[in-house]
């Protein structure tokens, strides 16, 4: 399923309409990454980006303690990009994991 389709499905991009969508279309990029690799630090820079989980699992990591797995369809990093503070989490890759980054 290509990522435009699959955001399609998933809330809020259900939502929205199709020159919406559009815009989304035009501005979204796709990661794929092994286990292990860390897309945001706890603490560091803000996020830039929304993220979403196509596949995989992402494990939320806050003073070493893990605090939440997220996995296909959910949103991350949408936090720390509105209010410009530093991500309160480590967001980890538990596994091979494809996501979108809008």
């Amino acid at each position: 399923m290509d990522a435009v389709a699959f955001l399609r499905e998933h809330h809020p991009f259900s939502l929205l309409a199709d020159e919406e969508m559009a815009e989304v279309a035009r501005s979204y990029d796709t990661l794929e990454q092994p286990a292990g690799v860390y897309i945001l630090r706890q603490g560091e820079a803000p996020s830039q980006h929304l993220h979403v989980i196509h596949s995989g699992a992402v494990r939320l990591v806050r003073d070493g303690q893990i605090i939440q797995v997220l996995e296909e369809s959910d949103c991350f990093g949408y936090p720390s990009m509105i209010s410009q503070d530093a991500p309160s989490a480590d967001v980890v890759t538990e596994e091979e994991t494809v996501s979108h980054r809008i």
